[in-house]
């Protein structure tokens, strides 16, 4: 009887969107929402309610939204063509409305690329989730990904939605669907869920990580429409380290709920996370030629024939005894 009284589990949905991969961009983000079923099934039907109400057929995709106004108004296909202002400002007023209705946390992770790619590599395999060999720290069990921004967003969203996830119920990640790293991106989760000793919420992250289309998930579009502004945000942000969230971007970050949920790594906050990484790596570095020379054989003695030189205290500090006489 005991065991039908738990409560059940709850599995909470992180939807993910990124912005920003290609290899010269200067920032990259990756951004959605996190939040309950019931959460969840109401933005899908509500989003798709809007919409409809403003005569699209399609899934919302920001890249063809916010298209310069010269490549909209030549395009052939692109479904918001011949939009006044008024309109779009009110279609993205009505889609941050049913973002608003729901219990949803946004989560989001922005990274300065050009700091990202000025690092050591291996400070960049350790952005990207990279694990060294425990004998030798110059080897690496997980080899990360040096070259991929977007992984060292992807493992810190990751994170963060196992620690927002109450206790008790666990979250399945859902990120867009994403060909050239979803490869690695699987391998990473994997590699947070192994990690030993283990993350105090990995309880909380279901056992897999699923990546779908936004024409499947209308939550990815919604996690697009998070990620395009978190982006053009870290824009602002690497001229102006001061700058503050405004405009759509502000309306979006409010639900946030606490600013850890949605950062932007700049080169400062790089720098002491890499510094972080070397002291991990000098004192790794100490074990590891500790266990190296640590004598293989078995050394025996007789009590009778040792001679007490002193005494260590708890503090680790040698005291030397006068001799016997």
């Amino acid at each position: 009887m005991a065991e039908l009284k738990k409560k059940p589990i709850i599995t909470f949905g992180g939807y993910f969107d990124e912005s920003g991969i290609t290899e010269d961009s200067e920032v990259c983000a990756v951004a959605g929402f996190l939040g309950g079923p019931p959460a969840m099934h109401r933005l899908a039907k509500e989003w798709k309610k809007v919409l409809r109400h403003y005569g699209l057929t399609g899934p919302f995709h920001s890249i063809q939204f916010y298209a310069p106004p010269e490549k909209i108004k030549a395009s052939t296909n692109n479904p918001y063509r011949g939009w006044s202002n008024t309109r779009r400002k009110k279609f993205i007023s009505d889609l941050i409305a049913v973002l608003r209705k729901g219990n949803l946390m946004l989560i989001g992770m922005g990274v300065d690329a050009v700091a990202f790619r000025s690092r050591s590599k291996d400070e960049r395999r350790w952005l990207t989730g990279g694990s060294p060999n425990v004998m030798n720290p110059d080897k690496w069990k997980v080899q990360g990904k040096p070259s991929s921004p977007y992984h060292f967003a992807l493992r810190v969203v990751v994170e963060t939605c196992g620690t927002r996830t109450p206790d008790g119920d666990m979250v399945h990640v859902c990120m867009s669907e994403q060909n050239q790293y979803e490869g690695f991106a699987m391998e990473l989760y994997r590699a947070i869920l192994d990690r030993q000793p283990p993350f105090e919420f990995r309880p909380r992250l279901d056992d897999s990580i699923t990546f779908g289309s936004h024409e499947k998930y209308p939550q990815l579009q919604a996690a697009d429409l998070a990620a395009y502004h978190l982006y053009q945000f870290g824009i602002e942000r690497r001229l102006d380290p001061k700058a503050e969230p405004t405009g759509t971007f502000r309306r979006l970050y409010l639900l946030s709920m606490d600013s850890d949920n949605s950062k932007f790594a700049d080169a400062e906050s790089i720098e002491r996370i890499c510094l972080g990484f070397k002291k991990k790596r000098d004192a790794a570095a100490v074990q590891a030629a500790l266990r190296r020379t640590r004598l293989r054989v078995k050394v025996s003695h007789d009590p009778e024939s040792c001679e007490i030189l002193g005494t260590v205290d708890a503090s680790g500090t040698f005291h030397p005894m006068a001799p016997s006489t």
